[in-house]
């Protein structure tokens, strides 16, 4: 059965006690074992955050995106001897949307969770599917199940015809416009991400190397804290969603190669004042099965 979730990430928490929890958002949560039996596979969350910004400064507390859990997985720094209770968790954060004006925790000066007061201290929070369905109303998604599924990227057009005697899907249109401003587009949904990455500390390290020229199948290279590379295409427009897009050989053999380490960043309404950015990983499987359908545009040729 589906549960939904608040997610709480503090930018900082008093006293710097609690910092060291290695979330990234949008991409991985970070939780001890006593939260274990709560997080699972397809759950939806909405993130939250407390009065403390890591600028020093104190705010409303808010809700400020949503998600799925993606795969579940035990932190590989865990001392397996060690007792249950010291065991940390990962899971992956699917399908993210930050909301583009987030929600304030009170309405009217009512809690919008009914909650006892010693449960605000608690880092992972069961509500509602009324209560989800709310929060999203409020930041301006009043059509939630539409506004994640969005985020679902087709390499064809996602207008589909199904044949029932044969249960097959045919793409009735298989094309790609190429905007003529579209290195100016991509060039900043490149800076837009890349910046989103290099505030989060965690990373021992952030390049761009589509802007050195590198053609590794991504457009940033992310060096986590165990030295693993995890690549990030990013494929950006000015439009509200990006239904299809272009996928590049290189891009694809890295897909193969990177597999779960491979992450599509995808920045929407960039020509407005406040992007949309979401992530999508897994595309390996999503391609296998079939979530993401590929659909040959051209071929090169060549006279030996």
């Amino acid at each position: 059965m589906q549960s939904y979730l608040v997610l709480v990430e503090n930018e900082i928490t008093e006293g710097h006690k609690y910092d060291f929890w290695d979330d990234v958002t949008g991409i991985r949560y970070h939780y001890p074992n006593q939260y274990k039996n709560k997080i699972k596979p397809g759950d939806k969350f909405i993130y939250y955050r407390g009065t403390r910004r890591a600028d020093g400064t104190r705010g409303i507390p808010e809700y400020f995106g949503c998600g799925i859990i993606g795969d579940v997985f035990l932190d590989s720094s865990t001392e397996k001897d060690s007792s249950k209770a010291k065991f940390r968790w990962y899971c992956d954060v699917i399908d993210y949307y930050s909301f583009s004006d987030p929600v304030e925790f009170k309405i009217n000066g009512q809690y919008i969770e009914k909650i006892p007061q010693n449960h605000w201290s608690m880092a992972v929070r069961n509500i509602s599917r009324a209560t989800y369905d709310y929060i999203i109303e409020l930041a301006n998604s009043s059509h939630s199940e539409t506004r994640i599924k969005t985020q679902t990227i087709l390499l064809v057009e996602k207008n589909y015809q199904k044949n029932s005697a044969r249960n097959i899907i045919h793409p009735q249109k298989s094309y790609i416009y190429q905007s003529e401003r579209a290195k100016e587009i991509g060039d900043r949904g490149e800076k837009i991400v890349f910046d989103y990455l290099v505030r989060d500390s965690k990373y021992k390290r952030v390049r761009w190397v589509a802007q050195n020229g590198e053609t590794p199948g991504y457009d940033i290279e992310i060096i986590g804290e165990n030295s693993q590379i995890i690549g990030v295409e990013v494929k950006s427009t000015n439009q509200k969603h990006l239904n299809s897009f272009q996928l590049t050989i290189n891009e694809y053999n890295a897909i193969k190669t990177l597999k779960e380490r491979y992450i599509l960043a995808i920045v929407t309404e960039i020509d407005t004042n406040t992007p949309k950015l979401s992530f999508q990983r897994n595309i390996s499987s999503k391609i296998e099965m079939g979530t993401i359908n590929l659909s040959p545009l051209t071929f090169k040729a060549d006279f030996y």
